[in-house]
């Protein structure tokens, strides 16, 4: 449960700016279909992937720390 912990504090703070909610991240309300379309054919969609990225290189540390 400290692991989990961790991830969420760190992601909040680290990676996300500041909130764990996708709404909150990419700044896009999703029952709006025209802030989704925008988000999908702009530069936030990049975002998300990008924090998909490093999201995925803080669980491996996390994980790699845990196993130790």
């Amino acid at each position: 449960m400290e692991v989990f912990r961790e991830f969420l504090k760190r992601f909040e703070k680290e990676i996300a700016g500041g909130s764990i909610l996708c709404r909150d991240i990419v700044q896009v309300n999703w029952t709006d279909p025209a802030q989704v379309k925008e988000y999908s054919q702009g530069e936030k969609f990049l975002k998300c992937k990008n924090l998909v990225g490093k999201t995925a290189s803080l669980m491996g540390e996390l994980i790699e720390r845990a196993k130790s």
